[in-house]
């Protein structure tokens, strides 16, 4: 192989190389949901486009759980590899948010070939007299800078899991985030985020955005209070609730 045709060679393999799967490369587990028993089986992993918060609340309430979560900026990426991440880790569903952010113009450098042709004709003499002619066609590569213009998108990915909640109360908690410093007996705000169909919880008539003033009669002013119902297989009587903002 000619040395003149390397660097066309290896801009060639460069983009011509396996594409990553960036939902699979920023993929985050949530922690928490390795034990809970999935109910999915060998169905196809659901696509569903996110409108706003709701979208959220109403997979919670039908038996899925948040299990993962990508996010980066780039040129857009299909959904389609959002689904073989998902499949890969037996997720159930991928909600999916995806936003134009800017146009970016980049650089890049390609070689381009250029022909360098020779042509050479003459005569021999000798015996008989002969004329001859021929060519030679010298290929070379030379840099070309080339401007670009490249869309980029914000890719927000949730991953969910279909899960067993048949023996489970059927409530979600609405915890406030924990503020540097703050100590576990300082008192919080809990409220009911979501309410799993057709559940104990439901038949209790608890609603999303209720406040909640005690679990199995525990009055809960601070997150030590409510630790303990935070966990896997917390058994849960009944929750007593007002409807205060």
């Amino acid at each position: 192989m000619s040395i003149r045709i390397i660097p066309a060679v290896l801009v060639l393999i460069s983009l011509s190389g396996c594409v990553t799967n960036q939902y699979d490369e920023y993929y985050i587990a949530v922690e928490g949901t390795s034990g809970m028993k999935s109910v999915h089986g060998e169905a196809p992993v659901e696509l569903k486009l996110a409108t706003g918060e709701n979208d959220v609340l109403d997979l919670l309430e039908n038996g899925y759980v948040a299990s993962g979560r990508s996010a980066f900026s780039g040129p857009y990426t299909p959904m389609s590899l959002a689904v073989d991440a998902a499949r890969s880790r037996s997720d159930a569903l991928v909600l999916m948010d995806v936003r134009f952010k800017e146009i970016r113009k980049s650089t890049s450098v390609m070689y381009m070939p250029s022909y360098t042709t020779t042509y050479t004709y003459g005569t021999v003499f000798g015996r008989r007299m002969r004329s001859y002619s021929g060519t030679h066609t010298t290929t070379t590569f030379n840099p070309v800078t080339v401007q670009n213009d490249v869309a980029i998108y914000e890719h927000d990915a949730m991953f969910f899991k279909k899960v067993d909640t048949s023996g489970s109360y059927g409530v979600h908690w609405q915890i406030p985030v924990r503020a540097p410093g703050e100590a576990l007996d300082a008192p919080i705000e809990v409220r009911i985020l979501a309410v799993n169909r057709n559940s104990r919880a439901e038949r209790d008539g608890l609603r999303r955005g209720q406040k909640v003033k005690s679990v199995n009669r525990v009055a809960i002013r601070t997150r030590r209070d409510i630790a303990a119902f935070l966990e896997l297989g917390a058994v849960i009587e009944k929750v007593e609730v007002s409807d205060e903002k």
